[in-house]
């Protein structure tokens, strides 16, 4: 059925060989016409769907290494504005664009203050140089900032590049 969509959501799973299961905050997705453009972390998963979200990661998890998978992977989901949380809507065995601020919380980048990453599109003729010069006032210091997590310049295609920013607050 087609649902009207609340919240767009997003996890991390971490499959060890041996079967453990480990999981990144549940994070709010930014979409924009289908398009991905950014998340934040959910302070408090538990009041969105109480522990339907742990259940449901760790019968994903045993499902999937059951069936031989290992190793990382990046589940999308849904919240419905009756409330309803639909666990599974895409499953991507490799690192996604919201992995790389799970990662940043895993080194401790980010640990104890508020999280939100954007998605750009920029001109193609936009180097990362240029970028450095206007971000510089804004890059991360002593818990807060800026911290440019992924760039394409985009010129030798002629497409516009992209950049995503992790805010630290």
């Amino acid at each position: 059925e087609w649902c009207q969509v609340k919240y767009d959501l997003n996890y991390q799973l971490y499959i060890t060989k041996e079967g453990d299961i480990f999981r990144s905050p549940l994070k709010r997705q930014f979409v924009k016409n289908g398009v991905y453009e950014g998340g934040c972390d959910i302070a408090d998963e538990a009041v969105l769907s109480g522990d339907k979200i742990y259940e449901c990661v760790n019968k994903i998890g045993h499902k999937l290494y059951c069936s031989g998978y290992w190793g990382i992977l990046s589940i999308d989901a849904i919240m419905d504005v009756e409330d309803n949380f639909i666990p599974v809507i895409e499953i991507n065995g490799r690192l996604s664009l919201s992995s790389y601020f799970t990662l940043a919380e895993i080194q401790g980048a980010a640990d104890g203050v508020e999280k939100c990453y954007k998605y750009y599109n920029i001109l193609p003729n936009i180097s990362l140089r240029l970028l450095q010069e206007i971000l510089t006032p804004f890059l991360y210091r002593e818990g807060t900032g800026v911290i440019v997590c992924s760039y394409y310049e985009g010129k030798d295609t002629g497409e516009n590049g992209r950049l995503f920013l992790l805010y630290l607050v």
